[in-house]
């Protein structure tokens, strides 16, 4: 789970920054489990999911988004 954390604050950042500088995005994680979970927004009422359901209101200022796994050695 600390990976996941790792990686949910890393795209944290990354749409914050976004949101200063662009209004359609496409964000890259190389953490298939973690895309599975922010692309299928199922209900999760962990800390974890109160996390999720904080990136998908900053999600919803964006005109256009995607979320895609990519294999880490692509990066």
């Amino acid at each position: 789970m600390d990976i996941e954390w790792a990686e949910v604050e890393a795209l944290m950042e990354r749409i914050m920054w976004a949101l200063n500088n662009v209004t359609r995005a496409l964000f890259e994680i190389d953490s298939a489990s973690l895309v599975n979970r922010i692309n299928s927004r199922r209900e999760d009422i962990s800390i974890f999911g109160f996390r999720l359901k904080e990136i998908f209101g900053l999600l919803e200022s964006f005109i256009d988004f995607k979320i895609d796994w990519v294999a880490c050695l692509s990066n």
